[in-house]
């Protein structure tokens, strides 16, 4: 199933509901938006969800593209020591001619400590008619269901932008930002820079000495943390290589 039909099969109004459950901008760890601002843009959101299942549905899928094939996870949270539940979406890319050949083989996605070393890759990125031509792994269809499938994507596309045009724009300025920083050496003017660092970057005293404490505590703890996250990486490393093998033996 590819991501044009599964968008098709999905009922809207759950797919809004995974979104809402999903989505950052949504949760109670954004502190840029208040509840207020939150609540007034449900109904606009819930039509941007809405066109843009229309447009995967109704749009041409670009068939010159590389097989590709998007895996979704819901992994433990590595960064959070302190909450061991937390959990979240995170999904990947991989281009179904890099596997076949390696399939048989002892394959690291995470590192070079197996035979070979297979690639993952961001699609957020990636031109709507280019990643409609994508296969959803069967496997994340099985464990999340259709519409998780299709809010999660949506989420991760929402990234640079609400629709197609807007993403675009933002992915080209991005890569022009890039090849200038290439050029110059330079990532942002020095106009751009001090725009960066606004009133907000600036601490009281109080503040300067949490984050001092803070730091303190962090050193400390390291290794312990250090463990934490090598354990949670391995955990989804493994899950990662299973769920690829699973996937492309079936097919």
């Amino acid at each position: 199933m590819n991501i044009k039909e599964l968008m098709a099969g999905v009922d809207v109004t759950r797919v809004i509901d995974a979104f809402l459950l999903m989505d950052f901008s949504f949760s109670a760890s954004n502190y840029e938006n208040t509840f207020l601002e939150k609540y007034e843009a449900l109904p606009n959101l819930k039509k941007v969800i809405e066109d843009n299942i229309h447009l995967f549905t109704e749009c041409k899928p670009n068939m010159d593209t590389n097989p590709c094939t998007i895996f979704i996870f819901y992994n433990s949270d590595e960064d959070d020591f302190e909450n061991k539940k937390k959990k979240s979406f995170v999904s990947i890319a991989v281009d179904d001619d890099d596997v076949f050949p390696i399939l048989d083989r002892d394959f690291h996605m995470f590192d070079d400590e197996g035979e070979v070393r297979l690639q993952y890759y961001a699609y957020n990125h990636i031109s709507m008619n280019e990643m409609a031509n994508y296969t959803i792994a069967k496997n994340s269809i099985e464990q999340f269901g259709k519409e998780v499938c299709a809010a999660h994507i949506l989420s991760e596309i929402f990234f640079w932008g609400l629709y197609p045009e807007d993403r675009e724009n933002k992915v080209k300025a991005l890569e022009e930002r890039v090849q200038r920083s290439m050029d110059e050496k330079y990532l942002y003017t020095k106009k751009e820079v001090h725009e960066l660092l606004d009133e907000d970057f600036y601490m009281s005293d109080d503040e300067k000495l949490y984050y001092e404490e803070k730091q303190k505590f962090e050193e400390k703890t390291k290794g312990v943390i250090n463990r934490y996250v090598a354990k949670i990486n391995d955990e989804i490393h493994q899950e990662y290589i299973h769920a690829v093998r699973q996937e492309y033996s079936s097919r």
